[in-house]
């Protein structure tokens, strides 16, 4: 089922001293998605573009704890760490802008095809 190190590094981040973000990776991942199948959520654009950004913030912030848990278990007991290993890596940084760039074609082209075909 899980290796040795899947389950230590599990342990590692769902314990302390990083349980506090590991509630906010399990709440962003597994709990906020649910809240599209309510109707009353899932029909309004607003919230659903709230909660996508709640949920993208959550994969960044996983990303984050990942480099940080990572950095602690390399850089103990070392003098002068490397603080390039602190950066996102390019394709992290390539996502996102693609990203936000895709987000934004996509709601500019809705928001010019509602206003063309709205009054017909």
């Amino acid at each position: 089922m899980f290796n040795e190190s899947e389950f230590l590094s599990f342990v590692n981040r769902a314990t302390v001293p990083y349980y506090l973000s590991f509630i906010a990776i399990t709440i962003s991942s597994l709990v906020l998605p649910f809240f599209l199948l309510i109707n009353r959520i899932g029909q309004k654009v607003w919230l659903i573009l709230f909660l996508s950004v709640l949920m993208n913030l959550g994969w960044l912030f996983e990303s984050f704890v990942i480099h940080v848990t990572s950095i602690h278990q390399d850089i103990v007991g070392v003098p002068n760490p490397s603080y390039e290993s602190l950066l996102p890596y390019k394709r992290e940084v390539d996502v996102i802008y693609k990203g936000v760039i895709l987000g934004l074609v996509i709601f500019i082209s809705n928001f010019i095809y509602q206003k063309k075909y709205r009054n017909v």
